[in-house]
């Protein structure tokens, strides 16, 4: 019998941080996606899973269940970083492992067993939003403290999205092990001007509150040196209508928003500042998938 889960690539399209203090956050949600496969066999052995990752840990702790099969993670980004790999991988190693038991899958208990496999009482504790927006895909607005999940639809007609890596990396979770300060009640509010972006179709309104978080999180040094330089070059063309980094200090990944008629020009742009093209709103993504067969 083999088992295969797939999730989506996430990045944050603002919220980073505000999430760890259970604030809003919207999480986009993209192709290509992350894949796990289980094959049921008498010898156990795990191919792809980064033994540092909470996932690691959670295997570890459920080993007599999980040695009874081969798993195989694959990570379409070739271990490149930004994009939720860690999160996939113990996303889909809980539900499958709830799943194959004939469990249903409680979201409250799912991040509850998210910060005992990665929280360590030290900084900041991750807020889960990465692994809420994974399981329902899209673009997913999560408040934990107003205990709200929503989906939001792409609307913004004349213009799209671009997702860059950027080619560095910064782990989330150690990240999260500094003591981080930020301005919760600007960010708070610059996350409202988005969701309200949304549930109006107000084009500008989106744009400033991208620039708007951008600017907010330069101003609290939570951008790393590599992203302000390159989003400093984007910012020189007029076809650029807000830039931003993703996650962690913004490192792994640069957010771009432009008029939908200039995409050739904003990707050669890039290019030439060596960040790759990964995403675009054309490749929104649904949740957590699963499918049992034959093998």
């Amino acid at each position: 019998m083999c088992i295969s889960l797939s999730a989506p690539s996430k990045s944050f399209l603002v919220g980073e941080y505000l999430v760890t203090e259970a604030g809003p956050g919207i999480i986009i949600n993209t192709e290509p996606r992350f894949e796990l496969q289980l094959t049921k066999t008498a010898d156990g052995y795990h191919d792809g899973l980064d033994a540092h990752c909470p996932s690691a840990k959670y295997l570890q702790k459920h080993a007599a269940f999980f040695n009874e099969y081969q798993l195989k993670f694959i990570d379409p980004h070739h271990q490149a970083g930004g994009f939720g790999a860690s999160s996939s991988q113990f996303l889909m190693l809980y539900c499958a492992h709830h799943i194959l038991s004939g469990q249903n899958i409680d979201e409250s208990k799912l991040l509850e067993a998210y910060w005992q496999n990665c929280y360590k009482d030290k900084g900041i504790k991750p807020s889960g939003a990465d692994i809420i927006g994974q399981l329902h895909g899209g673009i997913t607005y999560f408040h934990k403290g107003q205990n709200k999940i929503q989906r939001l639809d792409w609307k913004f007609k004349d213009i799209s999205f671009y997702l860059f890596r950027t080619n560095k990396k910064v782990t989330t979770h150690i990240h999260l092990q500094q003591a981080i300060k930020f301005d919760r009640e600007l960010f708070s509010s610059i996350v409202k001007d988005t969701y309200d972006a949304f549930l109006q179709n107000d084009t500008m309104l989106f744009i400033n509150a991208i620039n708007n978080y951008y600017n907010a999180l330069l101003k609290q040094h939570l951008v790393a040196a590599n992203t302000i330089n390159s989003i400093s070059k984007l910012q020189k063309s007029d076809k650029i209508l807000a830039a931003k980094g993703c996650g962690a200090m913004g490192a792994d990944v640069i957010l771009v928003l432009a008029d939908s008629a200039y995409e050739k020009e904003i990707i050669d742009l890039a290019e030439t500042l060596n960040l790759s093209d990964v995403a675009t709103n054309t490749s929104l993504s649904p949740g957590l998938n699963y499918a049992k067969e034959e093998c």
